[in-house]
């Protein structure tokens, strides 16, 4: 293949790649403290590539460390972030101390944590064009 040839197959399949919009990310902030919020289930499409990934659920990922709940006091406000801001959100409350499993879930970026004393794992999810994208928020909320 000729130079010329082979800068206009490199160019080519540089575009097709060009301009893919990465995952975003999430912070949750309560109170005075700061989270990164770490990314759970999502599907993406961007680029022309497409990817979907499952996590597993929120009590093996507290039993392996991958979650790290952070101490917060009882019902106090989550304000929730995103890099790119997503046309919806949902907050969904998955686990509870004990291994009680909550599937409610409500809508918006901001919501109030419970006031009862425990550990428990929301999940945030936001709606791009390219996708959706849950977040996790593992808590332990105090009196």
């Amino acid at each position: 293949m000729r130079p010329l040839g082979v800068l206009l197959v490199v160019t080519v399949l540089s575009a097709c790649s060009f301009g893919a919009a990465p995952l975003p990310t999430a912070t949750a902030v309560i109170g005075s403290t700061t989270i990164s919020l770490p990314h759970g289930s999502y599907c993406w499409s961007s680029g022309g590539q497409a990817t979907c990934a499952d996590s597993a659920d929120p009590e093996m990922l507290l039993q392996t460390g991958y979650l790290k709940p952070v101490t917060v006091p009882a019902g106090a406000l989550v304000k929730v972030t995103f890099s790119s801001e997503p046309s919806a959100v949902e907050n969904t409350l998955r686990w509870a101390a004990g291994g009680t499993v909550f599937g409610a879930a409500s809508s918006g970026a901001s919501f109030a944590l419970p006031s009862q004393p425990g550990r428990y794992v929301y999940v945030i999810t936001g709606k791009w064009q390219e996708g959706d994208v849950g977040f996790f928020l593992p808590v332990d909320v105090t009196r």
